[in-house]
């Protein structure tokens, strides 16, 4: 049994149980063990997370970014805010704007669920001349745009009445959800969207950049490890009245 648990998984569903495996070894190590068993140990766990991580060196990397010294950020910003910590690190986000294709979103309001990092809302920012004041939410917006949002089922029926409630219904709406299937989380969600009487449109190829990448992940490219279309790659979404 022992030389069974040691050997690569087979298939998808022996990844949980090394993942255990590994976290259970992880709680056992002891502080005393010897400087050459340490070293085997942490070598051997590396080589067995390259079998389950779904860690990405690089993902899509379709907005790119680099790590910058303090003293060549710009001296616009207050230094007071920028800290006095030599191991301060900073990082510069490129919007991909100059190939970015002719946004149709101008003189349109948009809001962004689940912002994350908020790069979506930050390109649309970037891209138009933005109106801070929202004087009225309910049944207002244009245009809602969300990533990675539909994974925790709990949640389904309140995002599917939360888009239902802040799309204009007078005019013509849209709310563009990216999201990967996630086993059937998705389907799941546009269940429930159904349910409340509106309706979505699925596109799985939307856009040739990412596409390539995409097919490039499934042919094993060794900067996606364990890359899995379900998991990894998101879909287009777009749900209307």
């Amino acid at each position: 049994m022992e030389e069974e648990k040691d050997n690569p998984p087979s298939s998808l569903s022996a990844k949980p149980s090394l993942r255990w495996g590994i976290l259970r070894k992880a709680f056992l190590s002891r502080d005393n063990s010897s400087h050459t068993d340490t070293t085997t140990a942490t070598s051997e766990m590396g080589e067995k997370l390259k079998l389950i991580s779904r860690k990405t060196g690089q993902g899509f990397n379709l907005i790119k970014s680099q790590l910058i010294n303090k003293n060549k950020i710009t001296s616009t910003l207050d230094e007071q805010h920028l800290g006095d910590e030599s191991n301060d690190i900073y990082v510069s986000y490129t919007l991909p704007l100059d190939t970015a294709p002719t946004l149709i979103m101008r003189s349109k309001r948009i809001i962004e669920l689940g912002a994350g990092y908020g790069l979506a809302g930050l390109v649309i920012a970037a891209g138009i001349d933005v109106s801070e004041q929202v004087p009225e939410v309910l049944n207002t917006f244009d245009i809602i745009v969300a990533s990675d949002c539909t994974f925790f089922k709990e949640f389904h029926e309140g995002l599917a009445k939360t888009v239902k409630s802040l799309l204009k219904v007078s005019e013509a709406s849209e709310a563009i959800f990216l999201s990967p299937k996630r086993g059937n989380s998705l389907d799941k969600f546009l269940e429930k969207v159904n349910e409340i009487g509106m309706h979505y449109s699925i596109t799985e190829n939307y856009d040739k950049e990412v596409w390539q990448q995409h097919q490039k992940f499934l042919q094993g490219d060794d900067s996606w490890p364990n890359y899995e279309k379900d998991h990894s790659y998101p879909l287009l979404v777009s749900i209307t009245f």
